[in-house]
């Protein structure tokens, strides 16, 4: 489970979208026990307002239905104002979906990524 690392000056960022006051919240396809785990052995928990990911009853795995959730759980109605960074390719799938704006981070283990939408 800790086999992760985290990205270069990521903390760095966070800390900067706190102090401008936005709201971050996690979503994963990860359980939400692990992902928790996972943030908290980084130190990184303390930036996010929530942390959402799948149930271990195996409910709620698609990050579809995660970001379903947090729409629903948070009132989101103007989706103007969210935006979703991921490092997976399949995210602007979701997001168009959903309608939201969409940055991917490239990393080196997924070459074609770039910045949708």
């Amino acid at each position: 489970m800790f086999g992760n690392k985290v990205y270069e000056h990521m903390e760095h960022l966070l800390i900067s979208l706190k102090k401008s006051g936005l709201r971050l919240i996690v979503a994963t396809s990860k359980p939400t026990d692990f992902a928790e785990h996972i943030l908290k052995h980084f130190n990184l928990d303390r930036y996010f307002d929530c942390i959402i990911g799948s149930n271990l009853d195996g409910t709620r795995i698609k990050k579809g239905e995660i970001i379903k959730y947090i729409i629903d759980k948070y009132n989101i109605g103007n989706f103007n104002e969210v935006v979703m960074i991921g490092d997976h390719g399949h995210q602007p799938n979701i997001v168009n979906i959903i309608d939201l704006s969409n940055i991917i981070i490239n990393v080196p283990k997924i070459s074609n990524s770039s910045i949708a939408r």
